[in-house]
């Protein structure tokens, strides 16, 4: 199965529609990162990649999500009860 053809059936579940998707790819033409991020793909670290490369992309995916409160367009929205800071 194609990576375009995974995050196509992952964005098919309403829960997962949102969740921010970090790749761990060889793609390397700007096309094919521009199909994955239609698809939902926020970051791309290339292989063959180092942790600190992908450190930073997770972290950079923290913080935006952090900083808009999964608000924007490149990060999930919190659900009601989280966004109210409720446990239940």
């Amino acid at each position: 199965m194609e990576t375009a053809d995974v995050m196509a059936a992952i964005r098919t579940v309403p829960a997962y529609q949102r969740i921010p998707v970090l790749l761990f790819s060889s793609l390397a033409e700007e096309e094919g990162q521009r199909r994955l991020a239609h698809c939902g793909a926020v970051a791309f670290v290339h292989k063959p990649g180092d942790l600190e490369e992908f450190v930073t992309a997770v972290a950079t995916m923290v913080h935006r999500w952090g900083a808009t409160g999964g608000a924007s367009d490149s990060a999930p929205a919190r659900d009601e009860k989280q966004a109210a800071g409720s446990d239940a």
